[in-house]
């Protein structure tokens, strides 16, 4: 009997030593043809952020085409440092930051949709938990196709931008339809754990509003198979110290329902300069 308590126990020992193999579930699916929104809240003075701007990168890599994203700077955290070349606190930007009731840095707005139903929020703070945020939205069914154009004039330097929006279902209420310009490739500095760093890549920085800040009323009670049109024109400024450049620049276009919450329904984006 004590041999073969040995035996066993030097048994047990090993097995318990094996590598344990944790199967590690797939990636859930992408609904066809769904592009979301993520409008990430940060700042130049916000340590945070640093690390915060990296996942958002690693989504939209991820995700390519199922993603369109803008950073907002805003008022809260976004003050310029002693290094700073630029000032991301621009008026469409804080608009964004009271419109969604941003209080802290970093969060993020998924869709805009509704986190909280009691409190009604639409940011998540702690970046490591918007990937259970992105998860949920990219396998909502698509229900409305956007398309997207910009021509721009490289002597007069203004953009001509047509958005067309086709409902795919019948979406009572009011449709708003978003139009934003962001600005990526600035070399800028930026607070991180680590310091200030001088020379961080800011990129999809929200620089102003096509469409007016709560959007443009598109159509009410949308038919399924129509398409409702807008067409915007925007002038860029000048270039100044690697800034307002039109091949960094890029389009965004969204519709919200407010029968629906306010939520996004679709997304899209196009560079400026095709």
């Amino acid at each position: 009997m004590k041999i073969l308590y040995k035996i066993t126990l030097l048994v047990f020992i090993f097995s318990a030593c094996e590598e344990q193999m944790i199967p590690v579930p797939p990636p859930p699916e992408i609904a066809e043809g769904r592009v979301m929104l993520i409008e990430e809240m940060t700042g130049v003075g916000c340590v945070p952020c640093f690390g915060a701007a990296e996942i958002l990168e690693s989504f939209l890599e991820t995700n390519k085409g199922s993603i369109v994203a803008y950073g907002v700077h805003g008022d809260i955290l976004s003050d310029p440092v002693d290094q700073s070349t630029y000032d991301f606190r621009l008026p469409d930007a804080i608009d964004i930051i009271q419109i969604l009731q941003v209080t802290g840095k970093p969060a993020a707005a998924f869709n805009r949709t509704i986190l909280n139903e009691n409190t009604g929020r639409r940011v998540q703070a702690n970046p490591p938990t918007w990937q259970a945020f992105v998860d949920t939205e990219l396998q909502k069914q698509q229900v409305v196709e956007i398309r997207l154009l910009s021509t721009f004039n490289e002597e007069t330097r203004q953009a001509e931008i047509d958005v067309s929006v086709i409902p795919l279902e019948p979406i009572s209420g009011e449709l708003a339809l978003h139009v934003k310009i962001s600005e990526s490739h600035l070399i800028d500095s930026q607070s991180s754990p680590n310091g200030i760093v001088l020379d961080f890549e800011h990129n999809h920085v929200l620089k102003t509003s096509a469409s007016a800040s709560q959007g443009d009323l598109l159509v009410t009670d949308a038919v399924a198979g129509e398409s409702y049109a807008k067409k915007y024109f925007y002038s860029l400024p000048d270039e100044l110290n690697e800034e307002w450049i039109a091949e960094n620049m890029e389009i965004i276009a969204f519709v919200t329902a407010k029968d629906r919450n306010g939520e996004v329904q679709q997304a899209a984006q196009v560079h400026m300069m095709e």
